[in-house]
Formats: C-alpha cells, structure tokens, sequence
C-alpha cells in the first residue's frame, strides 16, 4: 500500500498498530477522528488542506478549545508518521495554525471540593442509585487516583490479605501499589470482594449522570479529577511531607535526582501516612455542616 492510495482512518490503523500507545490514548485518538473528522476517515488523507483543516479547527473550537487543539495533535502526528513512514513530503495541514499561534491557550484547571462541602458530598454519593459509581467516587476519593486508572482495576488487583491494591497501567507507565485505609479496605470488601473481572463495572456516561447529581444535591458542580486535587492537598495539609505525597498519588519525580534516583518507599512506609490521611477524611465527612460559609 502506497501513501497515496490511504485514506485517513487507514493511516491512524498503521499508526496505531505501529506507535506504542496505551489502550487508553488509542481510543482517544481514533474517538477524535470519530468525533470530528468523521467526513474525512475515508478520504486520501493527503487531501486534507491548510484550509479546510482551519476551518474544522474553527468549527471544534466552538464546542471545545481543549478539544480543538486535541484535533491538532492527533492529525499533526499522523501526518509526520504518514511522512516519515512512506517517505513523502506532504505540507502539514495543522503547520500554519501552530505556527501562527493559533492553539488556545488553555489554563490549567484549580477547582476542589472545599472543606465544607465534604459532608454534603460523602452524604449524596452513599445515597446514590448507581451503587457502581458510588463505590467508584468513593474510591477515587480516598485513593487520588486517576479515573482511568480505577475503572482499569481488575479484582485480582487488590490483594485482600495485605491490604493493597495495584494499578498496573498508570499514566506515567509505573505500576503503583497503595495500601488501603481502614474505611477504603471495608467499602472495597462490601464492594467486590469475591467478584471477578472489573473492579466497578462502570461507563463514562455512569460516571457523568453520577456526578451530575451529585453537584444538583449539594449545589456544587465537580468533576472526578478534581477528587485527585482534593486528595493532594488533603494529604499535603496532614502530612506536610511532599516526597510522600507524590508517592500516594504516582506524580513522576521530574527533574528531582533525589526522588528519581534515591528515595524508595515501600508500600509498607506509605500504610501510616495513607491511613493519616484516610482520617482527615473521615474528620471532614464528619464535620458539622458550616452554616454561612461561602462555596
């Protein structure tokens, strides 16, 4: 097959079958192509024009700036893999927007759920009717977890008799093993213990009804990430000890040759601060509700 006879979605399945994605990153692009070049999946690839990309650029950046510029990056990568693989030299149609600064600058998200908000929040998600998704919030709550990296876990990833569970496919690559607070290991047992596959057998429009409602119960709109942020800084505020922190939330150690190369923490030196750091938890579920506090 030549470079000129494929169309696009034929060059994203060579690229996909020759790239080293994770599952996850895989879906995500062909759901961007899927999504909004659908028109365009089974047309030469080559045919894409500077023009005709900025103005599907224009149309997505309407709906989505993030997504807008996600668009850019995938059809970006094809097209230096469709160049470089069958040795052509076709003009990037993405080249002009980049080069222009025409990507949307997008600013790094900072919302959590606030201290006097807890009480309300623990209260609708044990009330939930999806007892999936309630597990699954609770869970990502008390862990910091990505959501793609709960809703991957299987059954045989938590080992009931040391009290910890492993999530073997994280963003950073590494698998990360997190011993289970008191609270987390009894939701997790009432849970699934002796059920196999999935750990929550829960979709994306689950979790997304799920949260919707809980932000109509207790006036405050959220999103799972946010639950990661809440964790952190819950976690930062107890233990005052970020090495530890970044270690219970698998954060990559960058540039800090002390933690990339030194410092080694056992799941066993993470059990006490994980469990610390449960309790502030539960103190914030627990709390009396503040009246007249601003959200």
């Amino acid at each position: 097959m030549n470079a000129s006879s494929l169309t696009l979605q034929q060059l994203l399945d060579v690229y996909l079958s020759t790239r080293r994605l994770k599952p996850r990153t895989a879906e995500d692009y062909q759901s961007v192509i899927d999504r909004y070049a659908k028109d365009w999946r089974n047309a030469d690839w080559q045919a894409i024009t500077t023009d005709s990309f900025e103005a599907r650029f224009g149309i997505v950046s309407e709906r989505s700036h993030a997504q807008a510029n996600y668009l850019v990056r995938v059809i970006s990568a094809l097209w230096s893999f469709g160049c470089a693989k069958y040795d052509v030299n076709y003009p990037n149609p993405t080249q002009r927007i980049k080069a222009l600064g025409g990507l949307h600058v997008i600013k790094p998200k900072d919302r959590l759920l606030p201290d006097a908000v807890h009480p309300k929040w623990w209260q609708a998600v044990a009330a939930l009717r999806d007892k999936e998704a309630s597990a699954f919030l609770s869970f990502v709550a008390l862990t910091g977890c990505r959501r793609s990296e709960a809703l991957g876990l299987e059954a045989t990833d938590i080992d009931w008799h040391s009290r910890t569970v492993t999530f073997p496919d994280t963003k950073n690559g590494m698998t990360h093993r997190l011993p289970l607070g008191t609270r987390l290991f009894g939701y997790l047992y009432d849970h699934c213990h002796g059920r196999t596959g999935r750990v929550f057998s829960l979709n994306g429009r689950g979790i997304t009804a799920s949260t919707a409602e809980v932000s109509e119960r207790i006036g405050f709109k959220w999103t799972t990430h946010d639950l990661r942020r809440t964790f952190v800084t819950v976690a930062q505020r107890t233990l005052r000890d970020l090495a530890t922190v970044k270690k219970l939330v698998n954060h990559s150690s960058g540039a800090d040759v002390t933690m990339k190369h030194y410092l080694r923490l056992s799941v066993e030196d993470l059990r006490e601060p994980m469990q610390r750091v449960e309790d502030a938890f539960d103190n914030l579920r627990t709390q009396p509700h503040i009246f007249g506090e601003k959200i």
